[in-house]
């Protein structure tokens, strides 16, 4: 969400200050017909540059995420995993150290760690 606003806060006023249609920035960029025609704005090549760029910019971003997600959902795994074996070793000092199962963390999407039902 915060990428998508980040990107919006250039999007939307580079549309109405150029009159920009389609308002969807992947169909406007894919658009076989010329961009620059009928613009009379002098700096709409120099708007148009800078988005497209921070337009590529935010999806390699948006594209990345599922990645950051997963090793930030397996860093905190591996840290309860960690507290749940050391907790285990303080209980039971002679007995044979079983193996710990821990539910699989899940994130929000306001970024916190819901710990799930068990």
């Amino acid at each position: 969400m915060a990428e998508a606003a980040s990107f919006a806060n250039i999007w939307v006023p580079f549309c109405r200050k150029h009159d920009i249609e389609p308002r969807n920035p992947e169909s406007y960029f894919n658009l076989k017909r010329d961009p620059y025609k009928n613009k009379v704005r002098p700096d709409f090549v120099k708007d148009r540059r800078r988005v497209k760029r921070e337009y590529d910019e935010f999806k390699v971003r948006i594209n990345g995420l599922p990645d950051s997600i997963r090793r930030r959902s397996d860093a905190y795994h591996a840290r309860e995993e960690i507290k749940a074996m050391k907790v285990q070793r303080q209980n039971r000092e002679d007995e044979p150290l079983e193996t710990v199962k821990i539910p699989k963390a899940t994130w929000m999407a306001d970024g916190t760690h819901w710990p799930g039902l068990g």
